[in-house]
């Protein structure tokens, strides 16, 4: 087999064909990684700590150089829904009970604008009785709205709807910080919504559903498929759940080298316990990518859930879950600064600003043109995590309600305790 070398790197001559950055973090790869060294591999079966620290900084920085050259905007349509058997997972015509959304992405220079709009009508959902209260919650579903994010401000605004009034809220501060490798996370629906720049949640400087710590595993493989396919294989502890249930999270990340800049095109996140059971499977596939300025972007994703559960006779019964996101138009023009521009109309009431809180004629609402100081709390925005900065009538408040809270709880027990007894005593 012919080879050729880069800074000590062999590789296939077939691989000259891959993009100089493909090559260059394939022979990164084979460098740090005996695992995609094959001999070694095969002698060790194992990567030290180390080398796997090393492998995944090199596929976190892919996706980070991929995130911040990213230039696009499109109209999407979205369907969920869930389907009987798993045959019928590509079938749209099949889903039960389906949910369909239609909208526009657009992302540039560190600016996101999701703007996500069901249709379906508007419903209030009561949530039932709330305990010690003599009302009921309520929430609405199938909401439009419509949010920015700059990384310092971010602006959701929800139109005039049944039962609903237009709003804005304008946020920043201490509610949002900035991610360790400088790309920004946005709140609100931004990272819930499906979509090929997210299509699972991204932890701060990690790749869409990446669970932490990778260098933690109990098992860690890379290899290449192809000369343009490189996956990475890992199973970790569950962080949250390990030392109750022995739980295990198990992770795929394949990415496709062939394109102008590599791309993640196929993840895998699956929750096993301890008998090596599935409880939980997520598969996102992200397809037929088009390119912008020089950076591939899937337009169609899709992602399937299967929750697997016992019935009533004990037998394992699985129940599928399915999101189709497609663009037409994803790579047709970059994005303009008016693409972020959220526009408000008359009689939106508005939150957060110092100087607008009742909008009396459409206004354009820009948020890179405000500054922190413009926010009514700057500085202890919603969602602050500076405790200190509450009063002493606050915290004795706080104190109050915390020790009505354990009287209800304890006056529920002895109540129940008394119950209880007196059943026992008259069934006898």
């Amino acid at each position: 087999m012919r080879v050729f070398a880069i800074s000590g790197c062999r590789l296939p001559q077939s691989i000259l064909r891959i993009p100089t950055f493909a090559i260059v973090m394939l022979c990164e790869l084979a460098r740090i990684s005996t695992a995609v060294a094959g001999d070694e591999l095969q002698k060790t079966n194992t990567v030290s700590n180390k080398s796997n620290a090393e492998v995944v900084t090199v596929f976190r920085s892919a996706y980070g150089e991929w995130r911040r050259r990213l230039k696009v905007k499109g109209n999407y349509s979205m369907v969920s829904g869930t389907v009987g058997r798993l045959a019928d997972v590509n079938d749209r015509g099949a889903l039960r009970n389906p949910e369909a959304y239609r909208g526009f992405l657009a992302v540039a220079d560190g600016l996101w604008r999701l703007k996500h709009i069901p249709q379906q009508a508007p419903q209030v959902i009561d949530s039932g009785f709330t305990p010690g209260k003599s009302i009921t919650t309520s929430f609405i579903k199938y909401l439009a709205t419509d949010e920015v994010y700059d990384g310092r401000i971010f602006l959701s605004f929800k139109p005039e709807q049944p039962r609903f009034k237009s709003a804005a809220q304008v946020m920043g501060g201490d509610f949002i910080k900035p991610d360790r490798d400088g790309v920004r996370r946005a709140p609100g629906m931004l990272p819930t919504v499906l979509n090929p720049i997210e299509p699972l949640v991204v932890h701060p400087g990690g790749m869409p559903g990446e669970p932490f710590p990778l260098t933690k595993a109990e098992s860690f493989d890379v290899t290449a498929p192809s000369p343009t396919i490189t996956r990475l294989h890992v199973i970790v502890p569950d962080p949250v759940a390990y030392a109750r249930t022995g739980d295990t999270i198990e992770y795929t990340c394949e990415w496709d080298s062939s394109l102008a800049l590599p791309m993640i095109k196929h993840i895998e996140y699956a929750v096993r316990d301890k008998t090596n059971h599935i409880r939980t499977e997520a598969q996102i596939t992200l397809e037929q990518p088009c390119t912008i300025n020089g950076v591939p972007i899937a337009s169609r994703v899709k992602k399937l859930v299967v929750v697997n559960a016992l019935n009533t006779d004990g037998e394992s019964v699985s129940h599928y879950l399915v999101t189709h996101w497609v663009s037409e138009d994803l790579c047709r023009d970059l994005p303009s600064r008016q693409d972020f521009v959220v526009e408000l109309p008359q009689g939106t009431m508005v939150s957060g600003l110092k100087t607008l809180s009742n909008v009396k004629a459409p206004t354009r609402l820009d948020i890179t043109e405000l500054e922190l100081d413009a926010l009514s709390q700057p500085g202890e925005a919603l969602g602050s995590s500076k405790k200190g900065r509450q009063s002493p009538s606050q915290r004795r408040n706080g104190r109050a309600i915390y020790l009505l809270l354990v009287i209800n709880g304890l006056g529920v027990i002895v109540t129940y305790s008394v119950y209880r007894y007196y059943v026992r005593r008259t069934t006898k």
